[in-house]
């Protein structure tokens, strides 16, 4: 993320052919935004750019993983469709925290 100087990153991680996260991470997209430059819109913007770029990957849904106090970037992904779909905790290699995981619908977004 960008506006003249580094605001964060958004990555998108996928396996081709399939819907299936890659053994090694939680969520098909991960997203941070330095402190700095948080409460801007930054987040969310990047996150819509970023999902019609996932559709044409024919995925019919991407997820999503938070911790369950971060409330910044619950309210990310629910401004781009995202709905809450499980509480669970991570596996211990991730830090073992209780967190959620939200799923956003990709078939309008072509």
């Amino acid at each position: 993320m960008w506006d003249g100087a580094f605001c964060g990153v958004i990555g998108f991680r996928w396996q081709p052919g399939t819907s299936e996260l890659p053994p090694y991470c939680l969520g098909h997209i991960g997203f941070s935004v330095v402190p700095w430059k948080r409460r801007r819109g930054y987040a969310t913007r990047a996150l819509a750019l970023l999902l019609p770029d996932a559709a044409q990957e024919e995925l019919p849904y991407v997820e999503l993983t938070t911790d369950l106090d971060n409330t910044a970037s619950q309210a990310v992904i629910r401004a781009n469709g995202g709905e809450l779909i499980e509480q669970f905790q991570k596996p211990a290699v991730y830090g073992g925290a209780m967190s959620l995981r939200f799923r956003i619908p990709l078939v309008s977004r072509l």
